[in-house]
């Protein structure tokens, strides 16, 4: 299972836990929506939030449509992965019921975005980040892909956790945990595959 590829991804993951600790222990809470908020510039604001959208189904569409025509039982493991660790993100949410950015700063210290809906409460973690990392993880595990495209969809799933910093829907913290969850539903989807359904 561990290719040189594979291998790379997990150095890849290091290295992101390693920098992303780093910036919130090193970091008061808030300060990454406090800096956003104070330097938002609208082509940044249009960008991101476009950019959020890889988060969201668009990316799980396509890979469960690309699924399901070329490999079905690789779509089953990653719907047994995804699934039960979706479900417990979202317990995650309501149980620790964190307030996200703009009800956290209850001061006026940070302002909504324009034309973007607003969200106060179940912050902990970002759902969008786990989607986008999940996807990211698949992908590159499942085909195996080279460090090129490794770095290439890496980037874009921290995009997204970025994005969801800068619409002021998350923390740094949130962001964090949503990713490794969904690193882990990514790499338990394609070990579901690997050692069971692949033979199926």
């Amino acid at each position: 299972m561990l290719s040189p590829n594979r291998k790379y991804f997990f150095l890849l993951v290091g290295l992101y836990c390693i920098v992303m600790q780093g910036f919130i222990l090193a970091t008061e809470k808030g300060f990454e929506s406090l800096y956003f908020c104070y330097n938002r510039k609208t082509y940044l604001t249009e960008f991101f939030k476009l950019a959020t959208y890889l988060g969201e189904w668009i990316s799980l569409a396509a890979i469960s449509i690309y699924l399901l025509i070329t490999n079905r039982s690789a779509f089953f493991s990653a719907l047994l992965a995804f699934v039960p660790l979706d479900l417990l993100m979202l317990s995650l949410k309501r149980i620790l019921d964190y307030p996200r950015p703009l009800s956290y700063f209850k001061q006026g210290e940070i302002t909504p975005i324009p034309d973007f809906i607003p969200l106060y409460a179940h912050s902990m973690p970002s759902g969008h980040t786990f989607t986008a990392f999940f996807c990211m993880t698949f992908v590159l595990f499942f085909f195996n892909l080279n460090r090129k495209w490794q770095l290439v969809l890496f980037m874009l799933a921290i995009l997204v956790g970025i994005s969801r910093i800068y619409l002021m829907c998350h923390f740094k913290e949130d962001v964090f945990i949503g990713s490794i969850l969904g690193i882990i539903a990514g790499i338990l989807s394609v070990f579901i595959y690997e050692k069971g359904l692949q033979k199926i």
